[in-house]
């Protein structure tokens, strides 16, 4: 048996079936015995097992059908087993069951079918009890159940169930008028108990869906619309049950399953009642829109939630519904003749709608100019269409079909775009890419024109509906209302940005034909923008105004010029009083633009660039945590052209005007000053070099002047002391602000002032206006930035010699600009000899950053003028003044290493000349002397400022005490003396070569003479490898000596000692490391003095005692065969004949020692040790 057998599926309905079964009265036969055992048997079996036979189902249900209208306890089986017996039977999977089994299953299914539309029938008047059988026809409706659905063996293999048979069950209920008796049926029992469940309702929408005509009734227009109102009418009743639900009843509800399947369920059946264009469609849509209204107004927050996620759904709907445009117009492509009118060529239904599921296509036909190069002339269409790929991604194309065979990869394409998820309907306005086969760049921008409606529909879609419902519903005051959450606010975006795509939606149709149609007369407005920025004001909270921010910032990009011009003036009138609101308004706004650049118009852009310097020029600006990002912001739109040029140069005069009006005041606000001074720089920074230039450059160098001219003002009205700086204190409640910092202040003016004057090479520090600041930094801090900013602007700085595009970028505008010198050499050369070598500077004060700057400025001198300044000149005396009188000590330190440095130089020049005069094949390479005037020499000096310390100690001069210490550390610097270690203790041997012991004994430091010089060591000998002589194998491998050795004697002699106390081969040994591998003295030449070495008392090294000669390095042996000679010779240090110290020496460093000691100042304890490891650093003196 088969389903088709009962009735033909194809059949016009009729108001009943031929086979349906009347009720009877009471007297009628009631069923014969056979059939009670029957009835009985299959319950019996599905209440112990759960099982029924396959024939014993179908007879049960055969005979249930037969007797259910006129006997109890048919309607008593059937109420309690029929259920039961149909989801067994569902349960089957076809493919496990035979032929016989499944015709079972479906003359089941079909009985069942029918009793439920019986029952239906029956109990349709409210009066009647309800249905329990609605449950059982949702049961033979559900498609997920395994006789339907099947099964799969392997993720590869198909569904192998009868899905089929499911539709012929709800062909045979539609054709049975089975929609319209559900129909009645659900109408009685709206907004009762009595109305099915949720999950029965969307089984049942499921099959109205399936339900709905489609080819079989082409031509039956008549039948088709019966059936097709059966189903609408099904669909109301549901539909008019939601609306009757409360709060409370939507409480009780799954609304995120349940009321979503119900809503999905009603939805797909009106999505294919589109094409027949009947207004129940709209009125669904309608419905669909007044129910989110419900509940998004409901007090309840879980229910707004979820209604806001209907209104998306809506909207996305909406636009999925919207028609195709008439028209794109291609414009901007580079290959020119692609630019042009695209008019729709799909087929247009005679209703004048285009099909919503066809695939659009546009047409441009043209003819070509014959005279145009690489054109083929003559009539030619090019084609806008959608393409799908083999990975079913959609792309869009601009191509010229091959006439043979069209769509084929014989076909020119120019331009494509592939498009973005839920964006494939129609050609996308931008994102274009060019084809390099036969397109141009640039890529084209589409523009769309009209709709394909009939005449006056242009403003009647779903789109245009959902607009004005959001507008008359005031369903934006709703979101930005009292009641306003940061949820609603995040789910409210994508309905705002729609109405805001719906302010340039329209265009203007034939006013005399259609005077009632008003273009864009619901969208977004200036009054919805303007309540958006009161919520932000409003301070109510902090996270909600955080989501109104990135709600205005999404659709900024999108609005129409008027509302966004509007917008951004309102929020900056509000700059004075909500500066932390705006000011977080424009750091989303700056955090959207890293994502994704901001496409404005110049106008908004314009007014975007005003508000971002409203809050730049706010006096709380600084305080804000988001300042530098939104700095960084506005430096980045700055540089938009072609008005970022306009703005920068309005920026620049407001800038000068509140400069000069601060030159003007006796006093001023600091901070403001400050402020306007870097925002100044900040602008010129934005500004591309040739701007800067010309900006600086423009009516005498105005700008540079006038920077100059504020800084001399600011540091006049600090030097007043009658008018302290007025110092605004801040009266918002934001961050605390930073404290006012004069050390910053005057080095944030040097550094501009430094930017400014080497931006252009036509402007330069005067003399005088050198001489001016120098007068007015008479304060050492203020004097220190002085000398630091002379340093940084005496050389040209270079740009980097590798960089990135990025990197060349910000040379052009930003901080990495390469400056030209701020002064000529002329100035250089004054502010170093008359102002850095000064006697009137006071070291004593100063700090790093001044001897900082002194080298620098010195290095940066002409070479000529370095070599002058040298060595009789201020350089040399300002040196030795700031290694006597500088008060820091660091600085006295570096002072006496680059002073001896000097010297070392002198006298390494003056030898390299005296051994270049004779040896006649080096006189190419003789240097030119440089003669020392005698009181420029070393020993001169020193002999002089022991001698004016002196003086100073007994006229009880406090800085003497330093100065003496100064003094006696210069000469243990030279002779090379470290008080931390042992190191360069033999300079002096070291510094000649020396031919005879007798020099030997000149040359040696009076501390190393005598047996206590000498130090114990501990030698730890170890052999290695395997063929070892006769003689050493009974040997230990390893063994522990202890050696006397001297701080003068070599590496060399050390091994010496270690082979003979191992008896071993001197060549064989090596010195390896010392304490626990601490200092590697592989490396260590022989000729190295221990003393250089750091080898002290106790020290652990370890040699190597090898079976084999050690391979010899090219380091090594280079470091074998120069000794150096560097640092001052005796004579150069001591002066007289440079046999070591004089007379004259020892006199006059006792005579420091005995003022001294006859000093009334405390702490000379460390200069008398100074002076006494001093001597023992020197060499003896016999007449001492």
């Amino acid at each position: 048996m088969t389903l088709d057998q009962p009735h033909d599926n194809n059949a016009d309905p009729s108001p009943a079936d031929h086979r349906a079964i009347t009720p009877t009265n009471e007297n009628d036969i009631m069923p014969p015995e056979s059939t009670l055992k029957l009835w009985q048997d299959v319950g019996q079996g599905i209440d112990k097992n759960l099982t029924v036979v396959w024939k014993s189902a179908v007879d049960s249900l055969v005979e249930g059908r037969k007797y259910f209208g006129i006997c109890h306890d048919a309607r008593a089986f059937v109420e309690q087993y029929m259920s039961k017996i149909l989801q067994i039977l569902l349960e089957q999977i076809p493919q496990k069951i035979g032929q016989m089994e499944q015709n079972c299953v479906q003359e089941s299914l079909y009985q069942g079918l029918l009793i439920c539309l019986e029952d239906l029938k029956v109990k349709s008047a409210a009066s009647e009890d309800d249905s329990q059988l609605v449950s059982v026809l949702a049961l033979i409706f559900n498609k997920r159940l395994p006789f339907y659905k099947g099964s799969k063996h392997s993720w590869n293999n198909t569904w192998s169930g009868l899905p089929e048979i499911r539709i012929q069950l709800i062909d045979k209920f539609k054709v049975l008028r089975g929609f319209g008796h559900l129909t009645d049926y659900l109408e009685a029992r709206i907004g009762t108990s009595g109305f099915p469940s949720a999950p029965d309702i969307k089984l049942l929408l499921d099959a109205g869906r399936d339900a709905v005509p489609g080819k079989k009734f082409e031509g039956k227009d008549e039948a088709k619309r019966i059936l097709e109102d059966d189903i609408i009418g099904f669909a109301k009743a549901v539909m008019n049950n939601m609306e009757l639900l409360t709060d409370e009843d939507l409480k009780k509800i799954n609304i995120h399953e349940d009321l979503s399947n119900i809503r999905w369920g009603l939805q797909s059946i009106f999505q294919g009642l589109i094409l027949s264009r009947r207004n129940e469609v709209y009125e669904f849509y309608a419905f669909c829109r007044n129910f989110s209204l419900k509940l998004i107004t409901s007090q309840s927050l879980p229910l707004k939630l979820y209604g806001w996620e209907t209104v998306n759904e809506l909207v996305e709907i909406s636009q999925e519904m919207a028609p195709p445009p008439r028209a794109f117009i291609v414009s901007g492509a580079g290959t020119d003749f692609v630019n042009g009118t695209y008019v729709y060529n799909t087929k247009v239904g005679e209703d004048g709608f285009a099909h919503p599921k066809a695939d659009h296509s546009y047409e441009y036909i043209f003819t070509t100019d014959p005279t145009e190069p690489n054109v083929n002339a003559g009539r030619r269409k090019l084609t806008l269409f959608k393409c799908t790929m083999r990975s079913q991604q959609k792309w869009w194309f601009i191509s010229e079909a091959d006439e043979q065979q069209p769509g084929t990869d014989k076909d020119i394409d120019y331009y494509q775009q592939k498009s973005k998820k839920k964006e494939e309907n129609f050609p996308p306005r931008t994102g274009w890419s060019t084809c390099r086969n036969a397109g141009l760049d640039p890529p084209p921008y589409l523009e769309p024109k009209g709709l394909v409606v009939p005449p006056g529909e242009e403003y009647n879609t779903v789109e245009h509906q959902m607009a004005k419902w959001a507008i008359e519903n005031k369903v934006v005051e709703l979101v930005l209302g009292s009641s306003i959450h940061r949820e609603i606010v995040a789910r409210s975006i994508r309905l705002i940005g729609f109405l805001v795509q719906m302010c340039t939606k329209d265009e203007p149709v034939n006013s005399a034909q259609f005077p009632d149609l008003v273009p864009n007369q619901y969208c977004l407005n200036s009054e919805h923008l303007n309540l958006a920025w009161k919520t932000c004001e409003s301070k109510l909270d902090a996270a909600v105004s955080a989501q109104v921010y990135e709600l205005l910032v999404s659709i900024l990009p999108s609005l129409p010029d008027e509302l966004a011009v509007n917008l951004l003036n309102t929020i900056r009138k509000s700059c004075n009083s909500n500066i932390l609101e705006v000011a977080e308004f424009c750091f989303s706004l700056a955090k959207c633009s890293e994502v994704e650049s901001l496409n404005l118009s110049e106008e908004v852009r314009d007014v975007l660039l005003k508000l971002l310097w409203s809050i730049l020029t706010h006096p709380d600006v600084l305080i804000l945590k988001c300042y530098e990002a939104i700095r960084s912001f506005m430096a980045q739109e700055l540089t938009v052209e072609p008005r970022g040029s306009l703005l920068r140069e309005e920026f620049i005069d407001q800038c000068k005007r509140t400069i000069i009006r601060n030159c003007n005041s006796a006093s001023c606000d600091e901070t403001e000053a400050l402020r306007i001074i870097r925002l100044t720089r900040f602008v010129l920074e934005a500004c591309p070099r040739e701007q800067a230039t010309i900006i600086i450059a423009h009516s005498k160098h105005e700008i540079a002047n006038l920077m100059f001219d504020e800084l001399n003002a600011y540091l006049r009205r600090k030097s007043s002391s009658d008018t302290p700086l007025l110092i605004k204190k801040t009266s918002s409640n934001l961050t605390v602000p930073e404290e006012f910092h004069h050390g910053i202040a005057l080095e944030t003016r040097l550094d501009n002032l430094r930017f400014v004057f080497g931006l252009s090479d036509t402007v330069q520090i005067t003399l005088a206006q050198l001489n001016m600041l120098w007068e007015l930094c008479t304060e050492p801090d203020d004097r220190e930035a002085l000398m630091v900013f002379l340093a940084k602007s005496s050389f040209d700085e270079n740009p980097p010699s590798t960089m990135g595009p990025s990197q060349r970028d910000s040379i052009v505008r930003g901080s990495h600009q390469a400056l030209t010198a701020a002064f000529s050499n002329e100035v250089g050369a004054y502010a170093f000899q008359k102002l850095f070598c000064s006697e009137e500077m006071h070291w004593e004060y100063l700090g790093p950053k001044a001897y900082e700057s002194f080298q620098e400025l010195f290095k940066h001198l002409s070479k000529p003028l370095r070599s002058t300044l040298t060595p009789s000149g201020p350089a040399l005396d300002a040196l030795w003044r700031i290694c006597l009188y500088a008060g820091d000590d660091n600085v006295a330190s570096q002072a006496m290493n680059d002073l001896l440095r000097v010297y070392c130089a002198f006298g390494e020049s003056k030898r390299l000349s005296e051994s270049n005069s004779t040896n006649a094949w080096t006189k190419r390479k003789t240097q030119q002397d440089i003669v020392l005037d005698p009181e420029e020499t070393f020993s001169f000096k020193i002999f002089d400022c022991l001698a004016q310390v002196k003086k100073g100690l007994q006229s009880s001069i406090a800085l003497s005490v330093r100065s003496a210490e100064r003094c006696v550390r210069i000469l243990n610097a030279a002779v090379g003396h470290n008080p931390n270690s042992q190191a360069n203790v033999s300079i002096l041997v070291k510094a000649h070569s020396i031919d005879s012991i007798h020099e030997i004994l000149e040359y040696v430091p009076h501390g190393f003479r005598g047996q206590g010089c000498y130090k114990t060591i501990i030698a730890v000998a170890r052999r290695t490898g395997s063929h070892q002589s006769s003689t050493s194998r009974n040997l230990p491998q390893s063994e522990r000596i202890s050696i006397q050795m001297h701080p003068l004697e070599t590496l060399h002699s050390l091994k010496t000692k270690v082979a003979n106390a191992c008896n071993h081969p001197p060549h064989l040994v090596r010195a390896i490391s010392m304490n626990n591998n601490t200092k590697n003295l592989n490396i260590e030449p022989e000729n190295a003095i221990v003393g250089d070495l750091g080898i002290n008392q106790g020290s652990e090294i370890v040699f190597l005692l090898a079976s084999n000669p050690f391979p010899e390095s090219q380091q090594t042996h280079a470091l074998r065969q120069v000794e150096r000679k560097s640092g001052l010779g005796p004579s150069e240090i001591f002066g007289g004949n440079g046999q070591g110290p004089t007379d004259e020496f020892f006199n006059a460093l006792l005579e420091v020692l005995e003022a001294l000691s006859q000093a009334s100042f405390h702490a000379t304890d460390t200069t008398e040790s100074l002076v006494w490891d001093l001597l023992q650093s020197v060499p003896s003196n016999a007449g001492l």
